[in-house]
């Protein structure tokens, strides 16, 4: 039976039933299933709607392997205060900060290998600007050359201030970059109780908020 003379066959079936409460088993008996889609579209629509209106827009997004976030309270505002205390307008807006990746912590191989898959994607996506790690997470990416040339992006004469920090290393061509920046317990990060031991900070060689993520990293070895 085609669909229109169904139709047409169940409205008269519908016309003939004598009072509501038939009428709306007889509804929900034939097309339950297409009621019952079309309220989860509704919802998944509405849902979809409020997140969009509620969601702020994104500074930068910052990964951080090992912190201490694991067991201490953190103060997760130094990500938007430094961006402020470098002019950066942080009005409405958030940093996105994925502070809970481990790597060689519980000894677990296959833990560690589902990290690193999550890192590669998320350097591979663009879901990264800042990451911070230990020196032996950080050089797990050097090889890909994930991380930006900091004396491109950084000024000079700041750079020349905290020489004995910088992290250089050859990039897959053979030319020296400046990869990373050492932070010690003095850091604002170290402040915020994300660390207590000394650690490497980059920027993601595809990152998104190019602008906000060397504002941030400039600003923390100001400070």
């Amino acid at each position: 039976m085609k669909f229109i003379e169904r139709i047409k066959k169940d409205k008269e079936t519908f016309d003939g039933l004598k009072d509501r409460k038939t009428k709306l088993i007889f509804l929900w008996d034939y097309y339950k299933i297409p009621i019952v889609s079309a309220i989860l579209v509704f919802f998944i629509c509405i849902f979809s709607l409020i997140r969009v209106l509620t969601t702020k827009p994104v500074l930068m997004y910052a990964v951080l392997v090992n912190s201490d976030a694991q067991i201490l309270e953190v103060d997760d505002s130094v990500f938007t205060d430094t961006l402020e205390e470098a002019g950066v307008d942080v009005e409405g807006k958030v940093v996105d900060v994925n502070d809970y990746l481990t790597l060689g912590m519980d000894n677990k191989e296959e833990d560690d290998i589902e990290t690193l898959q999550v890192l590669n994607a998320l350097f591979s996506i663009t879901d990264l600007d800042v990451f911070v790690g230990f020196k032996d997470d950080f050089d797990k990416f050097i090889e890909a050359d994930a991380f930006y040339d900091l004396s491109l992006l950084i000024d000079e004469d700041l750079l020349k201030a905290n020489d004995t920090d910088l992290y250089r290393y050859p990039d897959s061509s053979g030319k020296e970059i400046v990869g990373g920046i050492i932070l010690h317990s003095d850091s604002a990060l170290h402040k915020a109780n994300y660390y207590h031991n000394d650690v490497i900070i980059g920027i993601a060689s595809n990152a998104v908020y190019l602008e906000n993520a060397s504002a941030f990293v400039s600003q923390l070895i100001k400070d």
